[in-house]
């Protein structure tokens, strides 16, 4: 889910597993850069790797 305003960008992201929550990511980010989606990206990926999910 992505909100988008003029003064913030607020990203959640939430893994579920069985309808079970496994972990919810909340950034906040008032300056927006174009690459800050893909380095997230590369973040929640790792975590996936790591959780085994």
């Amino acid at each position: 889910m992505i909100d988008s305003n003029s003064s913030a960008t607020k990203i959640q992201i939430m893994f579920y597993s069985k309808d079970k929550c496994l972990a919810l990511f909340s950034i906040e980010c008032k300056a927006y850069e174009n690459n800050f989606l893909f380095e997230s990206k590369a973040f929640f990926n790792q975590y996936l790797e790591k959780a085994d999910i």
